[in-house]
């Protein structure tokens, strides 16, 4: 990130060059003042520096000089016209004063609707728009008091015939022999230029569907998961001789620069939103570092290699994921299916587990329902039971007791460590059918009574887990989406087929993952930005007092919206090559 920061600044230099030194060297000044004072507010008001506010100070960085060369620049032009220093420095700040601070509120008021993005989204992103806004603040003070005052003392007095340094003159050479002769022809033909610009935009629109939309993307750092889950149950030995058989591909990559494997349960907390996973022994995640020299593509490379090489590995289930970014969800692809009854749950999730496999561009498909486990449950013949003077929960405590144990309470042992104390009967290192064999409750009058004789054990199957959301019954099909692909057409996609499942009554679907993160991020969305464009028309209104010249920037702003939009859809033409 510092060399990044070094890098624009020595960028912004360079802009400056037509300028003159003593003037590029004024502006220069503005940047760390600009910083500092956008530093010292954000902090009064509670954010601190992070990844966020640290981009949106390289997002500012750009602004940060805009006040302060239209402030230079415009003294500059009174000097030329043989003012000397303080008279140009008076008129020329003061001439262009109100629309310094008119071009201050518009920044601000653009960066207003992130500010109040709700949910965890704004809460996560918030401080990126705060750190622009403050810096951008602090620009037009540093602009309209610190620069003047600067440019009254070092600006160099130019001749009556002056007209630029070098630099300047060549830009003034290029401006008139290319943009001037558009400019001219364009106006010329007003009729053509405003038909040929209104397609323009109209054009951009229809892009946006083809571009899409991804609410929070990938990490670009040089890092990555690779999780391993063998069938329930299995031994921790085996799902470690899986995570040795990875470990050994990932020594043959040079750009690996080191990697950490937990057998039995997740990594510690090695990224802001992902969740680590509990104790299991049929489970271990890789940690990948790779060196910092590795690209966003050749990351990305790896990790497709990988993925395609563990894709058909016997006995385990092998992930390569990458880190996302924005609040913690299981996966960006989730469909939520709610209902009362679990064997038509299982029969849904299902058919949504095949749906999520047969679209393009889903990757790691999860069925939480897809797997059962084998239950043993202890039927005990309450008839027997009375008869022989037995409580049921005596022998509910009892048969706990010999096969997993009684929690009796907890002491500290010397060393300040707290410690559970569990009461159980004499077996093996683990419990087994034969076990029941030897398990007696005493009755009320003291009798021991065999446990087989008041109760059969029957085998069941249930899952491994059940869900609820908002005191609903649900299951939760997701998937990832493999690189190249776009969140927003997988989800579209999926979104299609399952509008063609017949649902029973009772029973729903709902899309989760990223599409209700996006849902909950911009609910309520639309009032901000109501409030925010009429903000913006009412300072462009004042400021320059006529609606017909509002007007006019307005739909400016439109056409430059339209090249952005344009050079978005070249860039994903590149990058995003759908196989």
């Amino acid at each position: 990130m510092g060399k990044d920061f070094l890098i624009a600044i020595l960028l912004v230099a360079f802009t400056l060059l037509p300028l003159g030194g003593r003037a590029a060297m004024i502006v220069m000044i503005s940047i760390p003042l600009s910083l500092a004072i956008g530093l010292v507010l954000l902090d009064v008001l509670g954010f601190g520096l992070n990844q966020l506010s640290i981009v949106g100070l390289v997002v500012a960085l750009g602004l940060l000089v805009d006040d302060s060369i239209v402030v230079v620049e415009n003294i500059e032009r009174w000097m030329r016209e043989g003012h000397s220093r303080m008279e140009a420095t008076i008129m020329g700040t003061k001439q262009i004063g109100l629309s310094v601070v008119g071009c201050t509120v518009t920044l601000i008021i653009a960066f207003m609707p992130l500010v109040f993005l709700p949910e965890a989204s704004g809460d996560f992103i918030r401080s990126l728009p705060m750190a622009v806004i403050m810096a951008v603040l602090a620009s037009m003070l540093v602009s309209l008091t610190i620069i003047p005052f600067l440019a009254s003392r070092l600006l160099k007095q130019h001749a009556a015939d002056y007209k630029g340094n070098i630099f300047l003159r060549s830009l003034q050479k290029v401006i008139s022999g290319s943009y001037a002769l558009v400019l001219e022809r364009s106006l010329k033909r007003p009729v053509l230029t405003l038909i040929v610009a209104t397609g323009i935009f109209s054009a951009s629109m229809a892009l946006f569907p083809v571009i899409g939309f991804s609410l929070f993307p990938q990490s670009e750092k040089p890092q990555f998961l690779v999780e391993i889950t063998t069938p329930i149950q299995t031994r921790i030995g085996i799902t470690d001789e899986v995570s040795r058989d990875v470990e050994g591909v990932l020594e043959t990559i040079p750009e690996v620069e080191y990697f950490s494997t937990n057998v039995g349960r997740g990594n510690p907390r090695i990224y802001y939103n992902v969740i680590p996973e509990n104790e299991r022994s049929d489970y271990a995640q890789i940690f990948v570092l790779l060196n910092n020299k590795t690209s966003v593509v050749r990351k990305k490379e790896i990790a497709e290699e990988l993925r395609l090489q563990f894709a058909d590995y016997a006995g385990a289930k092998i992930e390569v994921k990458h880190f996302e970014q924005g609040p913690p969800i299981k996966a960006p692809v989730e469909v939520r299916i709610s209902g009362d009854n679990l064997d038509s749950l299982r029969q849904l999730a299902s058919e949504v587990e095949n749906i999520l496999e047969n679209t393009e561009g889903a990757i790691y498909v999860d069925n939480p329902l897809s797997n059962l486990k084998s239950d043993i449950k202890v039927a005990i013949q309450k008839d027997k039971a009375r008869a022989m003077n037995l409580n049921v929960v005596d022998i509910d405590r009892t048969v706990r007791m010999a096969i997993a144990g009684l929690n009796l309470g907890s002491f500290t042992d010397p060393d300040g460590n707290k410690k559970d104390i569990i009461i159980t009967g004499p077996k093996a290192e683990r419990a087994t059918l034969e076990s029941f064999d030897h398990v007696f409750v005493n009755n009320m009058v003291g009798q021991a009574i065999p446990v087989n004789q008041i109760a059969d054990l029957e085998m069941e199957s249930s899952p491994l887990k059940i869900d609820h959301y908002n005191k609903t019954r649900v299951v939760s099909v997701n998937a990832f989406v493999q690189d190249g692909y776009l969140v927003d057409r997988v989800i579209n996609d999926v979104i299609s087929k399952m509008d063609q499942v017949q649902m029973p009554e009772g029973y729903a679907y709902k899309m989760a993952g990223e599409m209700e993160s996006r849902e909950q991020s911009f609910g309520g969305f639309g009032t901000i930005i109501i409030i925010t464009v009429f903000l913006f028309i009412a300072v462009l209104v004042l400021l320059f007092k006529t609606f017909k010249s509002t007007v006019i920037v307005l739909s400016a702003i439109t056409f430059i919206f339209s090249k952005r939009s344009c050079r978005k859809y070249k860039d994903i033409t590149f990058s995003w090559r759908v196989p």
